[in-house]
């Protein structure tokens, strides 16, 4: 292998390892011994240019991804995240990006992990599981204390209002469905649940080459 830039076809099989790891958990337990398995069975052959490419099984259903919380330390909880990141999110009211780097934020417009459905008013309407990494996204700090208890029918109104020509591309770049029948409108919040995860179910399938199977 050079000892400079990787080659792309390097760089393709690095990013599958990536992917593959995280959703199939594989560092989950025995670390070091499937570390040590890995170093051999890839590292070693393609530091030689011998391109193999990873198949670790994903066992990972659309029940799993739907009930993940954001409060559960996993490898998938963390790779969602970075496939959210990935997606350079923008800001709801402008279409600016979302910083997301601590280190060049301000307390002003530091990210946040935003419940889409805020915690207030899912508890109005009774619902248990509030929770839910699929009613996260990162929006700036100052965006989240607008928004508070409301009910996404009435902020995303507000900042289509603001942000018309911007607005569905800045919540597809969350992977939120702007059209009239989204769930968004009517506040549908398991419906919402439902899509989010069908849609960010695809995404993971795609950059690991597997299949996220329905129960």
């Amino acid at each position: 292998m050079s000892e400079h830039a990787l080659s792309a076809e390097l760089r393709n099989i690095l990013v599958l390892w990536f992917w593959q790891t995280a959703f199939s958990q594989r560092y989950g337990s025995s670390t070091p011994t499937l570390m040590t398995s890995d170093l051999a069975q890839f590292f070693d052959p393609w530091l030689a240019d011998n391109y193999i490419k990873p198949k670790f099984p994903i066992i990972l259903t659309l029940e799993d991804l739907k009930d993940l919380e954001i409060k559960t330390r996993s490898a998938v909880r963390n790779a969602v995240f970075c496939l959210l990141a990935l997606k350079e999110p923008k800001h709801f009211r402008n279409n600016t990006s979302v910083a997301l780097d601590y280190a060049i934020c301000s307390d002003y417009n530091a990210p946040q992990k935003h419940h889409i459905f805020p915690k207030a008013f899912l508890k109005s309407t009774g619902v248990q599981h509030r929770n839910l990494l699929m009613n996260y996204a990162f929006i700036p700090s100052e965006l989240n204390l607008l928004i508070s208890a409301s009910k996404p029918s009435e902020y995303f109104a507000q900042f289509k209002n603001e942000n018309n020509n911007g607005f569905d591309e800045a919540l597809r770049s969350h992977y939120i469905d702007p059209g009239p029948e989204a769930p968004i409108w009517s506040d549908d919040y398991d419906r919402f649940i439902e899509l989010r995860t069908e849609v960010i179910a695809r995404i993971i399938e795609s950059v690991t080459q597997q299949k996220v199977v329905a129960d």
